[in-house]
């Protein structure tokens, strides 16, 4: 039917006034523009809903052809943003009555960071086009510049759970930190929870010296790896002293605090499940 009103009916739409063939265009994709999805993304993600606004707003005011490539260019921006500036929490350690875990301190305030530890996760795996804002971050955490100590920091353990994968820049950049600590006070960096495979790629390109542990308790303790080859003796460092007494202090100052605020859930911003860590 639409071949056929194409072939012998298009001549007569030549007399079909403008503002009628635009109704005509605008019913017809009327239902092809979804606000309920822009709805959702608000409430999700506003940065999905910016490209979808804009890119329909470019697309009903300017043309399809410029709509789509701006659609892209915004598409493409807020992914590069998010690939060099991922999600960093710094983390602090849960009562042992709640798990003793590791969790973020902006999300658990009950969570204490430990004196003389700066501990920083990275949820996404150091490569180029992160590093540099990686660095940033470590040197930042050294200075305490994200702790509620005072205490000078002397070892900086990052939490490797989140990597999968290293590449040169990232491995090169690890270099230049450790460089730096070492410049800043001999500092220490230690290297918590990384799989097998980052170990291997790490010793396989010269730091094989550096102080790989299972978990960020072993780290705070200077319990080294399996076949790691740097242990906390060998560093010839005194280590920050973290007493039981002290620990357990600073835990009851913290769950003091925590309980004027009062509990929340994760809608709140605390959650107290383990998959939110």
């Amino acid at each position: 039917m639409m071949l056929i009103a194409l072939f012998l009916f298009t001549s007569f739409f030549y007399y079909i006034p403008m503002t009628v063939l635009a109704a005509i265009i605008e019913v017809s994709i009327i239902n092809m523009v979804d606000f309920q999805s822009m709805r959702d993304a608000y409430k999700i993600d506003k940065r999905d809903c910016f490209v979808m606004v804009i890119t329909f707003l470019v697309t009903f005011f300017v043309g399809v052809i410029d709509g789509l490539f701006v659609g892209i260019f915004f598409s493409f921006a807020v992914v590069m943003k998010g690939v060099a500036f991922p999600h960093v929490v710094h983390l602090g350690k849960l009562p042992e009555d709640e798990g003793g875990h590791f969790k973020d301190v902006d999300r658990f305030p009950e969570a204490v960071q430990i004196p003389g530890f700066a501990i920083v996760r990275m949820d996404a795996s150091p490569f180029f086009g992160n590093s540099n804002h990686f660095k940033d971050i470590i040197m930042s955490a050294s200075e305490g510049a994200f702790h509620t100590s005072r205490e000078p920091i002397r070892v900086v353990i990052l939490d490797a759970s989140a990597w999968i994968d290293i590449d040169l820049s990232g491995i090169q950049i690890l270099k230049e930190v450790i460089h730096d600590l070492q410049q800043a006070g001999n500092k220490i960096l230690s290297i918590a929870c990384a799989k097998g495979i980052i170990r291997d790629i790490l010793r396989k390109n010269g730091l094989s010296s550096l102080l790989f542990t299972m978990s960020i308790d072993d780290s705070i303790t200077g319990k080294s790896a399996k076949r790691s080859r740097r242990t906390i003796e060998d560093l010839s460092i005194t280590l920050p002293q973290v007493t039981l007494t002290t620990t357990t202090n600073a835990l009851h100052s913290q769950r003091a605090k925590y309980k004027e605020i009062g509990p929340q859930d994760e809608l709140g911003g605390f959650a107290d499940d383990d998959q939110f860590f």
